[in-house]
């Protein structure tokens, strides 16, 4: 339960910044948001990608989750012309079995291509599933 008040209190945060970012050759809006979770006494900040046009939500990811100077989870954001691939790290083992997930979208037709989610534990893969879907 706790985890999906946690949830909610971070869909309902307030926007720091909007900036732009290009994927896939459109120009996306990237809402950055910070929550701060009273119970756990941790700050969160997100990155969510929306469409430009209808500024409908096509995914998101954490940057960063903390307490005081303890990094609980970080992430990556690397792409080029052909997709790009989002890399959360888990520390001070948060998650059992798990230390990483990385998610990788292709550029299709213009579009976000949801293909891939992989989680790691130890540098290898522990789980894969594969999702060919498209977020816009």
């Amino acid at each position: 339960m706790k985890f999906l008040i946690s949830i909610f209190i971070l869909m309902s945060s307030s926007n720091l910044s909007d900036d732009k970012i290009s994927i896939c050759n459109i120009t996306y809006f990237k809402k950055q948001s910070k929550v701060y979770l009273k119970d756990e006494n941790i700050t969160i900040n997100t990155i969510s990608i929306l469409d430009p046009k209808y500024k409908k939500f096509i995914f998101s990811y954490f940057d960063k989750s903390y307490r005081n100077d303890t990094l609980f989870i970080f992430s990556t954001l690397r792409y080029n012309s052909t997709g790009f691939e989002i890399t959360n790290y888990y520390n001070n083992n948060i998650k059992k079995n798990m230390d990483s997930t990385k998610r990788t979208f292709l550029c299709k037709q213009n579009r976000v291509f949801f293909q891939d989610y992989y989680e790691y534990h130890k540098g290898k893969i522990t789980t894969t599933t594969k999702f060919n879907k498209y977020r816009n």
